[in-house]
């Protein structure tokens, strides 16, 4: 899934939510640089992996299913691919 993930956030950065977009820019001196400067001394909310590329995820399966056009047996199987249930799959492309 990991690979899966990252493919997904480098086809679609816009997506990605703050502070964890910009630390897809830098390094990982950087990224604590950033989430250090943003949230030192705060207690944080940190969402899962899953979570913070959700929308990325969202728009690789749905250009997937828009390419390889409308089919029972497509929406399943990028469900099953991408983790999804087929309903969810089917409203990515409504």
């Amino acid at each position: 899934m990991s690979e899966l993930l990252r493919k997904a956030a480098e086809n679609y950065p816009e997506n990605i939510p703050m502070p964890f977009g910009q630390m897809m820019v830098g390094d990982g001196f950087d990224a604590i640089c950033i989430m250090t400067e943003e949230y030192g001394g705060r207690q944080s909310y940190i969402p899962s992996l899953r979570s913070v590329f959700s929308k990325c995820i969202e728009a690789q399966a749905r250009m997937e299913l828009i390419k390889e056009g409308p089919g029972h047996s497509i929406v399943a199987r990028l469900a099953k691919k991408y983790g999804y249930t087929e309903r969810h799959m089917r409203r990515l492309i409504c």
